[in-house]
């Protein structure tokens, strides 16, 4: 594993975190939508079946969640740790923009008030001089 693809680790990460928390939403707003029937007709289907299947849907979702979230905190401290090795502030901090706060290059540099392409150099030197140990 390269040590973009170990960073990158994280963002992945971070997107399934979010892709499960939309997941959530969907499931909250089926478990919650109420469409009453008003006739002197009996119905096999009281929508109660409905609504258990979506909170129990809606329970392992959010477990699932919880456990992504947990690894995701653990992954952060990780790459966190990874970055910190590089021991020069400015080049972490590129490494940190890119990677945890999912910063494009010209993000980073209107915030650095660098060039893109400085940036760019900053990037690679700082991949350069990381080190880490995958577990």
């Amino acid at each position: 594993m390269t040590k973009k693809e170990y960073l990158l680790q994280y963002k992945d990460a971070q997107r399934e975190v979010d892709r499960l928390i939309n997941e959530r939403a969907r499931w909250i707003a089926r478990a919650t939508k109420v469409t009453p029937t008003y006739t002197g007709m009996p119905h096999g289907d009281s929508g109660e079946d409905r609504m258990q299947d979506a909170v129990e849907r809606l329970s392992k979702v959010e477990d699932e969640l919880n456990d992504k979230i947990d690894k995701l905190v653990d992954l952060r401290r990780e790459v966190d740790a990874a970055i910190s090795t590089i021991g020069d502030t400015r080049l972490e901090t590129v490494l940190r923009y890119r990677y945890i706060d999912c910063m494009t290059f010209e993000q980073m540099a209107d915030k650095m008030h660098y060039c893109r392409e400085h940036i760019c150099r900053l990037h690679g030197l700082a991949l350069q001089k990381m080190s880490y140990n995958v577990t």
